[in-house]
């Protein structure tokens, strides 16, 4: 028999600690002699009592009493606070118990702290795991509104990714990691981890070997269970969790009443695990119930349905609304071998939907369902559900599966146009029942949904299967679906009007469906790859095909990282080649080493979309075809998740026949060679996402400027290829080189076929470089003409609207905005960019409402925004910014806690740094302590929140933990930071040790080890000013000011200026624009500004002569017209005030100054 000793140091509240030792006693302990040892630091007599009354049968229970400490315990709503004293005074009460246990030749000691309910399972089944030292897992809020976290990590401090010494981790690999091992530790198992705490089962071996809780000296990670882990793992031990009866963690109060589903759970779900979110999942075979609503549907696709769910299904749910036909024997007789509950009601209640769903999911949950799925009597999934379901219901981590749903407008077509296009979104369909969650339903009497509404607050994952619903298959259904809804939403209510009337169009889009069914072709598959430095994308494009592909070969072009090594840990076969200025060249020598009988070429910044690559291998069996085209969306500015992007089609699966083989240098082209023509293609509904144009990229990469050297050497040898004319001015527009661009654009587009894909982006930049150079009527009779010829693609109107936006005509911009909205996405061939259709052109009329001082209808364009795409980064940016800017911020705060994902650290990010960009530290800090993960940069912006409470010593602590590339800023916020505290030693220390830069040139200049010149410096001094006002840290301001201001020049006035307006210093602006002034400036903003501020102290003449030298700088600028039309109505010459009007809509013809100024 094993002798076990439980133990922990208690200090708890008497109902907690009630909880826990109940939970010791109901342990089962067979085969196990069980005693206890508790350190008592309770401060409470009633939790004193209740220990010492504490009876477990004939265990032993010892109690010895705390080492005495005059530093309280705290701990509220929101989190627990400890401090270095007590954390090593628990380590010291640790080691009394692993002291004891050794000396009483324990077996094992259990520790579990004393808020902590167990599974009465958990002890027997931890020392059955003959493991030294393993740890039941349960599941923590850390803060309030953080997600749930595991009591276990894998590295450091707390990190739940695996973090590699000598690379850098990209945000998105560490999220991705972090999901995986949260993900992991949902499936009941045995991992092992790096670090344990708080319910810890350790061996006797290992208490003889030395493990314990004592501080190691040399290591700075805070915590007791992190020394322990460290010594454990020094000493040759491996660490482990078990997932197998996850423990109830009593860490607020308020759990005391959540706690009562757990017990629930115990009592009642015994095959099932507890996981976070309160959800219950059955460990293995679960049980799914088809529950479906029926009315008429033996003459339509009802025997197909149900034979198809007929093989996956383990009991049916059905009920009948009225069916009038033979439904009833139909469904009996196809579902006679399983059970069955079959109701029908005597009249039918479809006239109000919300009764008829509510009475089905009623019925469904009275039979204890494990997975309900909830179809249509004309919906039929694609043949492989069949081998894929199983593995839908047996996993743990999502509670709702969501498919795409195809509208068949036929047998063999589905619709897809502005309304009909559900196959492009996810819609729940197969649902988890969790007896403990709310479930609420969406109140209207049509189209209220087949599940309730908030199932969506479950996790979700979205599958590649796709179902085919045929509901609008027959035009007699069309018919009698089109009276119906007219006849139960004659007001339009629940529905969309223009929807309603588009259901019985001549002559609708439909798309020829392709089956997913079909066996897999026998043909091999090469992925072929060039590559020169890409360890940061290279395993995430090999990963995201390398289940379909049969070999990979790799062209190396003289990597310099890691790169050969990612491609070799996937078995690739590298070939080294030499770089010689030549895409095509390099890309055909991958061809010729390939052995697939089809090439799949990616770049390796490039990924194939997840739900579409199970699509890929299906293509090859067509054998009337050389080639594939793929959708391409470019993403470009700063982040995939601000919403530029750019949308082609080119070739990239194709036969590997000796004739396929690349022409161009650069922006290279698929041909057929030998018979010097365009394969023989097909379209595929493949995508790719490629992340090369991302602004970093292109920088890191010097792409521009490379591409541009490329062409032109190119175009010495063949000027007369229009083609690379316009790739050239493309790569001159991003460089900002208008003119060059433009010259090159004439070349491109004079003669062109405009129904070339390529047409309608050569005449975007055209228009955009006119823009550009401010010839805007060049501009807008271009957009003009294009948008006439092409009447489907909103790009031109948005374009338009830019034009307007620039020109600041906001309510023209905004009307064509508007217009883009109502013509929806182009879903064509064209190379159109992203968004324009929709998200984009919503956001620019919202960014117009914000110069027009409309916040209200700002903020409602950007709700709407985010409700359809909650990934966008910049309108939630945006948004927010209005927020904080007019709304106190405990509102902020409690609309971030109801509608947004607080579980998303970016989100929280964001937030902190609105508020720091304000000096508001202290919100900042609220909405950093939300974020419980270790993720690059979140420890600078830490730094960043102390440095601007002054707590220079916890900033430094903070930017010491910075790693990655984030690790160089903070780095520089550390030397700021011995600046302030006067350790100038310190600083040059390191400044030292920090890579040549204009940043490091100027706190050189600063801490008095150089004089850098002005020139090298003059952007890192500016936003080093900026820095020091936002921080309030005015000396050092002053000090760094006077190290240069007698060095500005108008233009540095002017920078200088802004910044005096943008934290409201307006005395210090007024003079720094006084001396742009004198120096002769040309930015009409420099005159407007002193205008206004002499406006504002009634001189008049003063205002109204600088208000003419702004008008003489630029004649076309409204905002001139408004401030002249705002001075003379002031003082009272309204009949120059409406020559004023009358001039400016001569030229804009919309713009009203009465309304622009509110004066009338």
């Amino acid at each position: 028999m094993k002798k076990v000793l439980i133990g922990t140091t208690v200090r708890q509240k008497p109902e907690i600690l009630k909880e826990y030792l109940l939970s010791l006693k109901n342990l089962k302990k067979q085969n196990l002699k069980v005693d206890y040892c508790f350190i008592d630091d309770n401060v409470d007599p009633v939790s004193k009592s209740l220990l010492k009354e504490f009876k477990d049968n004939d265990s032993i229970i010892f109690i010895l009493d705390s080492k005495k400490i005059d530093i309280e315990y705290i701990k509220d709503s929101n989190t627990h606070y400890w401090n270095e004293e007590l954390v090593w005074k628990v380590a010291e009460n640790k080691n009394m118990i692993l002291n004891m246990a050794n000396d009483k030749g324990y077996d094992f000691v259990f520790f579990v702290d004393s808020d902590i309910v167990l599974h009465p399972n958990t002890l027997e089944h931890l020392v059955s795991l003959n493991k030294d030292i393993v740890s039941e897992i349960f599941w923590t809020k850390w803060e309030k509104n953080s997600i749930e976290l595991p009591q276990v990590w894998l590295s450091d401090q707390y990190n739940l990714f695996y973090k590699n010494r000598e690379r850098n981790v990209t945000n998105e690999t560490i999220s991705r990691q972090i999901d995986e091992f949260l993900n992991l530790l949902k499936v009941p198992g045995v991992y092992k981890v790096g670090g344990v705490g708080a319910c810890v089962l350790i061996s006797r071996r290992a208490i003889l070997k030395g493990v314990s809780y004592d501080e190691i000296y040399n290591i700075s990670l805070w915590g007791e269970d992190r020394h322990f882990s460290i010594r454990a793992v020094a000493l040759g031990f491996e660490l482990y969790v078990d997932t197998h009866f996850p423990a109830f963690h009593i860490y607020r109060d308020e759990d005391l009443t959540r706690l009562e589903k757990y017990k629930k759970y115990i009592k009642k779900y015994k095959n099932h695990i507890f996981l976070p979110g309160d959800r219950i999942v059955k460990k293995s075979h679960n049980k799914l119930t088809l529950s479906m609503i029926v009315r008429n549907e033996a003459s339509r696709y009802l025997s197909n349905v149900l034979r198809q769910a007929a093989q996956f299904i383990t009991n049916a749910v059905i009920i009948d609304d009225a069916s009038t036909d033979d439904t009833e024997n139909v469904c009996k007789e196809i579902l006679k071998d399983i059970p069955l509950i079959y109701h029908k009601n005597e009249y039918s209640k479809f006239s109000n939907e919300i009764e008829l769903r509510k009475q089905l999911w009623e019925l469904t949950i009275s039979t204890n369902p494990d997975w309900i799925l909830c179809l249509d009597a004309d919906e039929l999934f694609e043949g492989k559900i069949v081998k894929e379901i199983n593995n839908l219901i047996n996993q743990p981590v999502y509670d709702v599966i969501a498919f795409r749903i195809y509208d068949f407008w036929n047998d063999k077509q589905y619709r897809e146009d502005k309304y009909w296009n559900a196959h492009k979104r996810y819609w729940p369909m197969l649902v988890r029942y969790q007896p403990f969650f709310e479930y609420r339903w969406k109140e209207t009497p049509l189209h209220c949904g087949r599940f309730p509404v908030n199932i969506i607050e479950l996790p979700i994952m979205k599958s590649n299967v796709r179902i085919k619903h045929f509901g609008w298959a027959r035009e007699e259904d069309r018919i009698n679906k089109y009276k119906r809804y007219l006849a139960l939403d004659k007001e339009f209510k629940y529905g969309i009007k223009e929807q309603y009337y588009s259901i019985l169009d001549k002559n609708p889009n439909l798309v020829d469906w392709i089956e997913e069914e079909n066996t897999e072709s026998n043909q091999s598959l090469s992925l072929c790859l060039i590559t020169k430095d890409e360890e940061k994308n290279l395993a995430r494009c090999i990963n995201s095909v390398k289940d379909i592909v049969d070999e990979i070969v790799v062209v190396d072009t003289g990597s310099k990282d890691k790169t050969v090594e990612i491609a070799e840990s996937f078995g690739a076969k590298v070939i080294h080649a030499k770089w010689e200025d030549d895409f095509s060249k390099a890309r055909n020598i991958a061809i010729e080493n390939a052995t697939g009988d089809w090439i799949l070429f990616l770049d390796a910044d490039e990924e194939i979309r997840k739900d579409d690559v199970s699509r890929i291998r299906l293509l090859l069996n067509d054998d009337t075809v050389e080639a594939y085209i793929f959708k391409f969306i470019n993403y470009g500015g700063t982040n995939i998740a601000n919403g530029l992007t750019e949308v082609h089609y080119n070739f990239r699966l194709f036969r590997n026949n000796g004739k396929l083989k690349y022409i161009y240098p650069i922006h290279e082209n698929l041909r057929n060679v030998e018979e010097n023509r365009l394969p023989i293609f097909k379209k595929a509904d493949v995508t790719i996402l490629h992340y090369g144009y991302l602004l970093e990229t292109r920088i890191e990469k010097n792409k521009t400027e490379k591409y541009i050297k490329l062409i032109s050497k190119y175009l010495e040898e063949h000027p007369d290829d229009k083609f690379q004319h316009g790739n050239l001015a493309v790569e001159y527009y991003n460089a900002k080189e208008y003119h060059k661009a433009l010259k090159h654009l004439l070349i491109a587009t004079k003669g062109m076929n405009v129904n070339s894909p390529i047409a309608t982006r050569l005449i975007r930049y055209l228009i955009a470089t006119y823009t550009a150079l401010k010839d805007y009527d060049t501009a807008l009779k271009i957009a003009n003409d294009a948008k006439a010829f092409y009447i489907d693609i909103p790009d031109f109107k948005f374009l338009e609207g830019m034009i307007y936006a620039e020109q600041k005509r906001y309510e023209k911009a905004i009307e064509m905005f508007k217009e883009c909205v109502a013509m929806g996405e182009y879903n064509g061939d064209f190379i159109t960019m992203g968004g324009t259709g929709s998200y984009r052109a919503k956001y620019m009329a919202a960014l117009c409402y914000e110069k027009l001082n409309k916040l209200n209808d700002a903020v409602r364009e950007y709700i709407e925004i985010l409700k359809e795409n909650p990934s966008y980064q910049e309108v939630f940016i945006k948004f927010f910014d209005v927020l904080i800017k007019n709304e106190p911020p405990e509102d902020v705060y409690r609309f971030f806690e109801k509608h947004v994902d607080t579980k998303n650290p970016v989100n929280n990010a964001i937030l902190a740094k609105l508020y720091i960009n304000l000096g508001m530290f202290e919100m900042a800090k609220r909405y950093i302590d939300n974020i419980n993960i270790d993720i690059e940069g979140l420890n600078s912006l830490k730094g960043s929140v102390y440095l601007g409470l002054k707590d220079y010593k916890k900033a430094i602590e903070y930017f010491d933990m910075e790693y990655g590339k984030a690790k160089e800023e903070a780095t520089y916020q550390k030397v700021l930071c011995y600046i302030l505290l006067k350790e100038m030693d310190k600083a040059k220390n390191l400044l030292w040790e920090i890579s040549e830069s204009s940043d490091k040139k100027l706190y050189m200049t600063i801490v008095g080890e150089m004089k850098a010149k002005f020139d090298d410096i003059k952007d890192s001094y500016f936003a080093l000013l900026d820095l020091l006002i936002s921080l309030k840290e005015f000396d050092l301001y002053n000090d760094v000011l006077n190290l240069y201001v007698n060095k500005f020049s108008r233009e540095e006035y002017e920078k200088y200026g802004q910044l005096m307006i943008k934290y409201g210093l307006e005395e210090l602006a007024v003079e720094a624009y006084i001396r742009a002034a004198n120096l002769n400036s040309q930015n009409s903003e420099v005159y407007r500004y002193l205008a206004e501020r002499a406006l504002e102290q009634g001189m008049y003449d003063e205002a109204l002569s600088l208000a003419a030298n702004a008008f003489n700088i630029d004649r076309i600028d409204v905002d001139n017209y408004v401030l002249i039309y705002k001075i003379y109505k002031t003082i009272g010459k309204h009949d120059e005030a409406e020559e004023i009007d009358r001039m400016i809509k001569e030229i804009y013809p919309e713009i009203n100054l009465k309304d622009r100024t509110g004066l009338y």
